[in-house]
This record gives structure tokens, sequence and C-alpha cells, in this order.
């Protein structure tokens, strides 16, 4: 905000003094007249003018009192020249007259303004009125489009360009103050010295453009970003940030490595079958499935109605969720197949990065591996893997992922059970009794249950598997197949 006062045409040099007010009482009256003076309106906002331009109104000055008195107005010295308030030669009002003073705002620049104009009588038994102004130009508003670009992948030594759009859209001029550009290599992604705007000013609706330029000569991941200042009072430092992944250069068929280090291809054959397929069906259930109820990797534990409680009743979450094989037609799943691990893929596409809790019991052995890493496996006290309803916090990504369920049943009955809840807040899963807190019961993204129907995908005798084994078995695709990743250094 910009304080200024105005420039006075007044009527001359009359002498006045404007100090502590005198309530002296006029000889040939007999009357206070303090308030003889009225100046209306009190307070003038002259909106908002381009520079260069002028706004003007008036100020009406009445002499309310029985007797005249001769107007002045004073002010500050005027620097800005901004305000100006007009009276013309000597003006003296009399009894009742009214008098109206021209009044402008002449902006030469942009900014916000405000000033006053104090009018006096050449009577001190006559109070001053002070008349307060304001006023602003147009602002100019900067955008820069777009204001986040990737390269995405650029081979080492070749060379890409994209151009940025600086555009003034606010009503007023824009003045850049200053335009720089900071990278993690200032060789290799840049801004080009042709696009400096810095000291320029833009119209209203003037656009320019700016390069900027990534040319890596090694592998990496870079980034850059540009930075501009100007008068624009809601984003005086405005931003667009570059990023680029540089990659070596790779024979046909094969694509840079996530480092951008090395070059590799997909390599799959069609997956083999082997044995009968497993039909699952929902596990029979047992007073013991879950007992003792939900236990967090802290040793927490939850018991009640929902995770499973100590109280005769079959009411832990194996019980729900549970499944195993059964024979085609039966309505529960059985026994079979005894001490052979079997399972299936589950594929998931998860709409959020966050942490999800995996809730798993088996009877016997269990094991859950999550895109190849195994998170879970009990494989020791039979009781222990299906008395309790194990809670397990894993870190996911966004997108797809394979989710591996594996059983093993050492004799009698047989189930395995597994719920994946979330997404959650990873802050929210920092400590104990934060996770204990989770609303996991609301919150379940996939259950063993839904595979009620399809069959065991995989087992040591019985189902999908690779012939080479180091190849990687996906399910997740329209046909089972194995793939392998295969490496090269760059070519060149």
């Amino acid at each position: 905000m910009r304080y200024c006062i105005f420039a006075i045409t007044s009527f001359g040099c009359t002498e006045y003094s404007i100090g502590d007010t005198k309530q002296d009482v006029a000889a040939d009256t007999g009357r206070d007249e303090r308030n003889a003076l009225e100046v209306m309106p009190r307070a003038l906002d002259f909106g908002t003018v381009n520079v260069g331009d002028q706004a003007e109104t008036n100020i009406t000055l009445t002499n309310l009192g029985d007797r005249s008195f001769v107007v002045g107005a004073t002010g500050l010295p005027d620097d800005n020249g901004v305000f100006r308030v007009g009276l013309e030669g000597v003006l003296e009002l009399a009894p009742g007259e009214a008098h109206v003073v021209s009044a402008s705002f002449t902006p030469e620049y942009g900014g916000d303004f405000i000033g006053s104009v104090l009018f006096h009588a050449d009577r001190d038994d006559v109070a001053a009125e002070q008349v307060q102004l304001a006023g602003r130009t147009p602002l100019g508003h900067i955008v820069i489009e777009p204001d986040t670009y990737d390269f995405g992948s650029v081979i080492t030594g070749s060379r890409e360009s994209m151009i940025l759009s600086v555009r003034n859209a606010g009503e007023g001029p824009l003045s850049i103050t200053s335009v720089d550009y900071v990278s993690t290599h200032s060789r290799w992604l840049f801004l080009s010295e042709s696009s400096i705007l810095e000291g320029e000013t833009l119209s209203a609706g003037e656009r320019r453009e700016v390069e900027v330029t990534f040319a890596p000569d090694e592998v990496g991941g870079w980034e850059g970003q540009l930075e501009i200042v100007s008068n624009d009072p809601d984003t005086p430092q405005a931003i667009a940030v570059q990023s680029g992944l540089a990659t070596c250069e790779c024979p046909d068929g094969w694509i840079p490595s996530s480092t951008a280090a090395e070059c590799v291809r997909r390599f799959e054959i069609p997956a083999a079958f082997q044995g009968e397929p497993e039909h699952v069906c929902p596990s029979p259930t047992q007073v013991t499935y879950g007992m003792l109820g939900a236990r967090y990797p802290d040793d927490f534990i939850v018991q009640d109605a929902h995770w499973g409680q100590d109280d005769g009743v079959s009411n832990g979450r194996m019980n729900d969720v549970g499944i195993w094989a059964c024979d085609p037609g039966d309505v529960l799943a059985g026994q079979r197949p005894f001490d052979e691990w079997v399972g299936f893929q589950v594929c998931l596409d998860l709409p959020d990065t966050a942490t999800y809790i995996t809730g798993i019991g088996a009877d016997n052995y269990g094991r859950l591996v999550v895109d190849g890493l195994t998170v879970w496996e009990k494989i020791g006290d039979d009781l222990e893997n299906f008395h309790y309803w194990w809670m397990i916090p894993v870190e996911l990504t966004a997108g797809d992922h394979v989710v591996e369920l594996w059983g093993l049943n050492t004799g009698s009955k047989a189930s395995l059970g597994v719920e994946l809840y979330g997404p959650f807040d990873p802050s929210k899963v920092s400590d104990g009794p934060s996770m204990h807190a989770l609303p996991l019961a609301d919150s379940v993204v996939w259950s063993t249950r839904e595979a009620v129907g399809a069959t065991f995908q995989v087992g040591e005798d019985n189902g999908w598997y690779c012939p080479d084994a180091r190849m990687t078995l996906s399910l997740c695709e329209p046909e089972p197949v194995c793939f392998i990743h295969e490496r090269t250094d760059c070519s060149g």
C-alpha cells in the first residue's frame, strides 16, 4: 500500500492556524460555530484506474454557520502526484453557501494508493475537516505454462528442448524483476540465454516464450526449476519445474533399465500345468480358529466378537474368510492335499500409495508373498498359527501388485485365511497405538473368501509352473506365462 497526499491548487497565501480547537464565541452572534464547515463526502475511493488514465470526482464544501469564512486546503508534499484537489482562487463561503471542489486520481505507475486532504477555515472557531482518498491500478498476474514438464527418457548425447509460456493474465502491467534457473546440472538442463525476460514489462494479455533444453551426457535423473520474480502481488515468485531421465542407447528390442545404466528386455514363454486343479471352498468353522484374537507386530492383542475371543463360539476371522481345497460339487473344503504347499496369485490394482494391513491365519502353515518378497511365514507352532489372526503392515505403491498366498496342511482339518485392509496414511501406522486404532473392519480391500469357486493355481504337485526355474510365473496376464528379464550393456 502506498501512502501519499496531493498537489493543491489554492487561492493564495491566506493565513491560518490549525492546533487546539478554540471554543471562542463570536462577538456579533454569540454562537459557537465549530461545526460550521461541512465537507462531503468524508472519504473518496477512485476505484481501479489504469496507469496514465485519470479518474475525477467532486467534493462539496458547505458553510452551515451564520458568518462567512475563507476555505483553504493543506496536505503533506506529494512526491507521487497521484491525487489532486483544486480550489479556484479565493474561496469564500457565505452562510448557507455550498461550493464544489474537483478531485482527481492520476496514477503514473502501478500500486495501491491512499492519501488525505485537510480543509480548514480562516477562523479559529470553525473546525477543520479531513477527507480520506484511495485509488489503485490494475495489477499484473503471472502464469507459467506448463508449470511442470517431464522430458521423459532421453538418450545421452542427444538434445531436446521445450517451450514455456510466460503470460500476463492480469489487467495491469507485469514487471519482471528477475529470472533464474537452477538445475541439478547446469550444462545438461538449462535455460536458453535468448529466453531472459529480466527487467521487461508485459502488458495485460501479453505472452512471451522461454526455452529449456535437456542435453545430458551421463545417465541419471535430472531436475531444473525456473523462478520468475515479478510485481504480481499474489504470486511474487512463480515457479515451473522440469525433469528428465538420461538413458543409455539400447539395441533394437531392448529398453533402458529403471536405473538407465543398462538395457533390459522381457523374454517370456507359456506356463505349463501339472496335476489336477484343486477347487476352492469355504473351510469348516472351528472354535479354535482365531480364538485368541487379532495379534499386532508389537504383540498387542485385540479380542472381541469380530476378531475372535476365547468364549466357545466360532467367531474368529478365519471362520469368516478361511478357504481350502474341495472336491467338485462339495459345499465345504476338505483336508487334502496333505503336506503340500498350494496357493494362488492375487493381482491387485491399488489406487493409492499407502500402508496396508494384512490379516492372516493358517491351519497349519501359511506364507504371504508380495511382489516376490515374503512378508509373513508361519511354519512353527501349528496352534499359534491359527489361534491368532496375525496383523502384518505392508507399504505398497499405487498400481499393480502380485500377492501370493500359500498354505500347507499337515493333517486333519485345513484352512487358509487372508484379508487386506487399507489404504492408510503411513503416519497412522508409525506406532502401535495408532495402528491398533485403525478402522480395519471397515476397510477391507481383498479377502480369501473372494477366491471361493476358483481353483488353487499353483502347488508342488498341482497347478501352473515354469519349466525353467530361473523364470517367474505370472498369472496376471490374459494367459499364464513365465518370464525373465534379460540384461545387456548399453550399445556404445
